[in-house]
C-alpha cells in the first residue's frame, strides 16, 4: 500500500511512486475557521517501455546462428513483448523474453531494429549495426592407413583440420594412374572401397562449405595379398611311439584356403 503522504501550501508538486489511480483530496481552511474539501482521482500510467538490444557473437557468420537478446532499459516501465527486425528482408520476430536467433546467409553490415510493447504503449525502433561475414573455406585431409590389398575394402576418412569452415557435404572421386578401372564415385565423410587392381590410385576428396568448396588428394598403393605362410606346426603326443596316433596342428595366415601334409 502507498503511504498517505500530506502537503501544505496553495500550489503544491509530487510524484507518485507507481502507476495506478490516486483520489487527492484538498482541504482549505477559512480565516473564519471554516473548513471545506474537494478531491479528484489523478491515474498515473507506467514508464514508457525502453528496451537495449545485444548481439552474440559480436561478429555473425553466414549459415551459422546468432543470437540477439532484448531487455528493458535502465529507466525502461514494464515490457509486455518485443518484436525485431534482422535487417535483411526476413519475416519480423516476436518474443515475450526478448531471446532471437537467426540466420543470415548473406554476409555485410545489417540494421537490426528493435521494439518494445507496454501495457499502454510501444517504443521507437531502437538500432544495432550488425557486421556479418563469410566462413573460411573447409580445410581438410584424406586419413587411411595404405597401402590397400586388391579386392579388400580400403577404410578412408575426411578429416576436418583446425580452422576449417563448415562442410555440408563430402564427394570422393577416384582414378588410377596410367589408365585402368577404378571405383565409382562416392559420398560421405566416411567410406569404404574396393580396388579391382594393382598400381597407383589418385584418391580425390572435395569438401563441400556453404560459400566455396575444396579439393584434396591423396595416392594409394594396391597390392596383391601376401603370399599364404606357415606359422607354427605342433604335434601332441611328441615324442610318441610306434603304432600311436600323431596329431598335428598348423597355424597360418588369414589368406591360407588350402593345406597339404607330407
Amino acid at each position: 500500500m502507498v503511504p498517505t503522504v500530506t502537503l501544505f501550501g496553495k500550489d503544491v508538486q509530487h510524484v507518485f511512486p507507481a502507476p495506478g489511480d490516486y483520489r487527492v483530496t484538498l482541504t482549505i481552511t477559512t480565516s473564519a475557521g471554516d473548513v471545506d474539501s474537494s478531491s479528484d482521482v489523478v491515474s498515473v500510467d507506467p514508464a514508457p517501455p525502453r528496451p537495449e538490444v545485444s548481439a552474440s557473437p559480436p561478429t555473425g557468420t553466414t549459415f551459422e546462428p546468432m543470437t540477439f537478446d532484448a531487455k528493458p532499459g535502465a529507466t525502461s516501465g514494464p515490457i509486455l513483448s518485443y518484436e525485431i527486425d534482422f535487417g535483411d528482408g526476413s519475416p519480423f520476430g516476436v518474443s515475450a523474453t526478448g531471446d532471437f536467433t537467426h540466420t543470415y546467409t548473406s554476409a555485410g553490415t545489417y540494421t537490426v531494429q528493435v521494439r518494445a510493447t507496454g501495457p499502454v504503449a510501444t517504443s521507437a525502433w531502437i538500432p544495432l549495426s550488425y557486421t556479418v561475414v563469410d566462413p573460411p573455406p573447409p580445410a581438410v585431409s584424406i586419413s587411411g592407413a595404405p597401402p590397400a590389398t586388391i579386392d579388400v575394402p580400403f577404410a578412408l576418412a575426411g578429416v576436418e583440420n583446425l580452422g576449417s569452415g563448415p562442410i555440408v557435404g563430402w564427394n570422393w572421386t577416384f582414378s588410377k594412374v596410367g589408365g585402368g578401372p577404378a571405383p565409382a564415385p562416392t559420398s560421405g565423410q566416411n567410406v569404404s572401397v574396393a580396388f579391382a587392381e594393382t598400381g597407383v590410385y589418385q584418391v580425390q576428396l572435395e569438401a563441400v562449405g556453404p560459400i566455396v568448396s575444396t579439393t584434396v588428394t591423396r595416392p594409394i598403393t594396391v597390392q596383391l595379398p601376401p603370399p599364404p605362410s606357415v606359422l607354427s606346426i605342433s604335434a601332441s603326443p611328441n615324442p610318441t611311439a610306434i603304432g600311436v596316433p600323431v596329431s598335428f596342428t598348423a597355424t597360418g595366415s588369414a589368406s591360407v584356403v588350402g593345406w597339404s601334409w607330407n
